[in-house]
Parts: C-alpha cells; structure tokens; sequence
C-alpha cells in the first residue's frame, strides 16, 4: 500500500505546475487578466506585459504596477501560493483510516495536522485535524480555503502558539474602535505619537475581519 501511495504522490503534478495553474485562478478570482507565457505568467493591465510572475514566486514589475492597488494583493497571493505549493509539493501523503479523499500532510505537532488536498479545477483545501489517541486517524476537521487562515489555526490548535497571545476578532475590534477615538478625540498627541497610532490602525484593519473557516469543523472522520 506504501509503495502505490508513494507512486501516486511522484506521479502528480510538479512543483511548477501546480504554482502556475493556483496563481493563474486566484488572479481569475481577483478580476486581474493574464496570460501564460512558457517561462512565467504575465499580467496584462494598460499593456500587455505589465509584470511578470516566475516560478519560483519572483515579480518582475515595472514602476507603473508596483504603485497600482493590485500589486500588494498580487505580491502577498504570489508570496502564499509559492509557500503552500512548495509544502504540498515535498509533503508525503497523510496516513489515516477512513479518509475518502487523498490528502498530504503539510505539518504534524503535538497530536494535530496540518494537511491540503488539490483538485485542478477548484484549487486546494486546507484542513486542521486533530489524532485520535491511537493515532490510526484523524478528527474534528477545520476546513479552509484560506492558507493562511489555516496555518494560523494549525497553530493555535497544536499550540506552537499560545491563545493568551492572540486578539479574539471581538477583541480587536474593540482596539480598532479605540484606536479610531484616539485619532479623532485626542488633540494632544504630537505628529509622531499620531502617525504611530494611524499605523496601529491600519495594522488593526488588515486583521479585521480575520479569516474564518470556510465549513463548520466536523465532530468526528
């Protein structure tokens, strides 16, 4: 069984292949258009080569794009697409009873995984399991499409980090809102105090709303 696993992990598709096609439909999903050139990915906006996006996750970009809006959204896409993809790529296939779908194993610590399916149609699935005791399987699944969503609740579950470290969504609006009133009420504050604080805000906006998971966790596989 071993064997077959490992020849249907070797026979899928590489590395490339796979940051390609995933780079190309989230630039679908974000109504950016491009084409597939052999040696990158080149995006089109005002010319037909407004940037280019190798394999190995590096942006050629001229100075009229890297000040677009859609730069930051494409550099931070790109930058989690090669990250995932390489994972996926080198991972071995998760080892677990019962599951009908093949899946390979990202990160394993302390009784919890971290795995991802693909699917050349509708990109990859995240999940977050814990092991049963026997370790023969997995349980209470968090799904996602979100990589980073997902990684951030891998760690929390298998405690690499601690939740008495991290801001529940409740909390940091709560510190949005107060950040807001200082910026707004508080005439004392000098230039340097105020634009450190309009960073925090900023900050505070790009967590707000965090990621959720995109199916309930199920109680049991």
């Amino acid at each position: 069984m071993a064997n077959n696993q490992n020849s249907e992990h070797s026979a899928e598709v590489s590395q490339e292949q796979l940051f390609r096609s995933e780079v190309g439909r989230k630039l679908r999903e974000l109504g950016i258009e491009y084409s597939d050139e052999e040696s990158h990915i080149s995006i089109i906006k005002d010319k037909p080569d407004a940037a280019r996006i190798y394999s190995d996750g590096h942006i050629a970009s001229p100075v009229e794009f890297a000040a677009s809006d859609e730069y930051p959204k494409v550099k931070k896409m790109v930058r989690l697409a090669n990250e995932y993809c390489k994972a996926y790529a080198n991972a071995q296939p998760l080892a677990a009873d019962d599951l009908k779908d093949k899946y390979r194993c990202l990160a394993e610590f302390n009784e919890t995984v971290f795995a991802a399916k693909y699917n050349a149609e509708y990109g990859f699935e995240f999940v977050v399991w814990l092991r049963t005791f026997n370790r023969n399987s997995v349980f209470q699944g968090h799904y996602f499409s979100d990589y980073a969503a997902a990684k951030e609740d891998f760690a929390l579950r298998s405690g690499l980090i601690s939740s008495d470290r991290v801001f529940s969504k409740a909390e940091m609006k709560e510190l949005l809102h107060c950040v807001e009133f200082t910026l707004d009420a508080d005439d004392g504050l000098d230039y340097s105090h105020f634009e450190k604080i309009k960073a925090l805000k900023e900050r505070i906006k790009n967590i707000v709303p965090e990621p959720q998971q995109d199916i309930a966790p199920e109680l049991s596989m």
